[in-house]
């Protein structure tokens, strides 16, 4: 009866501990609802956190919004932050100060160029022929219905595993051995090391079985 018991007893283990991504950008918009979007599809927990500075002081903006929720009794051991910019009117002293606050904060940095909107295209097409962020605009109303300057919403742009997976590859093929430098050749070329950022999350959501 002893051994029957012990074959009854409930086994208990430790439930793998969720990651959690803490991503400060500069979209209060298309940045926010694009991440909404793959946080519900790969059931993983990412905040994102708007700090857009209107007097233009944005990389000091951020640096205080990473101070604060690093200090955050929530924050753990694994859990990852990025800073994700576009490139769009920035100089390579004003990513000299992006690149100095994710050393200093032992945070990634995700950049694109011209504009986000540049990463959402590779979930449809290579997007080859983008030269600024108007251009970048309207390619990808060619793919979201609706979206313009005047509409960054993205109620409309249908996001899956798969299409994240083709903005992935996309995006790595033009970034390939340049792993060292990518931050400093994405300012004289149109990419985005966005799909740094979401690896990680990819890789995440697998090993939780989202």
């Amino acid at each position: 009866m002893a051994s029957n018991r012990l074959l009854l007893q409930r086994k208990y283990g430790k439930r793998r501990y969720k990651r959690l991504f803490d991503i400060v950008g500069e979209g209060e918009v298309t940045e926010k609802e694009y991440f909404q979007k793959v946080e519900y599809l790969l059931n993983t927990i990412i905040k994102f956190r708007c700090s857009s500075a209107r007097d233009g002081r944005s990389a000091d903006s951020m640096d205080n919004c990473i101070s604060g929720f690093k200090s955050d009794s929530g924050f753990r051991k694994g859990d990852e932050v990025w800073i994700v910019i576009d490139l769009d009117c920035k100089t390579r002293a004003d990513l000299n100060d992006y690149l100095n606050i994710a050393r200093k904060h032992k945070c990634g940095l995700a950049i694109s160029n011209p504009a986000f909107e540049i990463w959402l295209i590779f979930h449809f097409a290579d997007a080859s022929n983008v030269i600024n962020v108007d251009n970048c605009i309207d390619r990808l109303g060619q793919y979201v219905n609706g979206y313009s300057d005047r509409n960054k919403h993205l109620s409309k742009m249908q996001i899956t595993s798969e299409n994240i997976e083709h903005a992935i590859g996309r995006a790595r093929s033009r970034d390939e051995h340049r792993a060292n430098e990518t931050s400093y050749y994405l300012i004289e070329n149109c990419g985005s090391s966005v799909y740094r950022l979401m690896e990680n999350v990819m890789a995440a959501s697998r090993a939780y079985g989202g």
